[in-house]
């Protein structure tokens, strides 16, 4: 078998390996340069959807806390956030609104009148509804991955 192996290295010449590794690492270090653009841009839409929903929780604290007043928890929401990587900031729209609502088996229904009495009787509530969005840049775009334009989050809470 030595014998077998020496006569073919004599009459076709030792063959070089040392282009295989650079042929391996371009080929591999493609794929983890794409596993790891991909990570960092699903790590960014996370960080700006906690972003987004830390303000309008924000907002609806103020609310809570304080009367309704529309553009104070709006701006309780918008100071909060921080802008995210291009400098594109929260935004608190549409703008909070106050409204009086019933509770039902499939969510507030907008049905009571001034007195805040609803359709069957029972007294109904003041709520508040924050909403909140973020415009995402994305770094690279990939064909495979698809990241929201817009980030958008919303917020209830009961007044009275």
């Amino acid at each position: 078998m030595a014998r077998t192996k020496m006569r073919l290295e004599s009459l076709f010449g030792r063959r070089s390996e040392s282009g295989n590794t650079a042929i391996e690492f371009a080929i591999l270090g493609m794929f983890v340069l794409i596993a790891l653009v991909g990570t960092i841009e699903v790590g960014r839409v996370t960080m700006e959807a906690m972003q987004v929903s830390n303000a309008v929780e924000a907002g609806m604290l103020h609310a809570a806390r304080k009367d309704f007043d529309g553009t104070a928890v709006g701006a309780a929401a918008i100071g909060t956030a921080v802008g995210n990587a291009t400098g594109a900031a929260v935004t608190a729209t549409p703008a909070p609104e106050l409204f009086c609502g019933c509770p039902s088996a499939s969510g507030i229904s907008k049905s009571c009148d001034e007195s805040l009495r609803c359709a069957d009787g029972s007294l109904g509530g003041q709520y508040v509804r924050v909403y909140g969005e973020l415009n995402h840049q994305t770094i690279v775009f990939f064909p495979g991955l698809i990241m929201p334009a817009t980030l958008k989050a919303q917020s209830v809470v009961r007044l009275r």
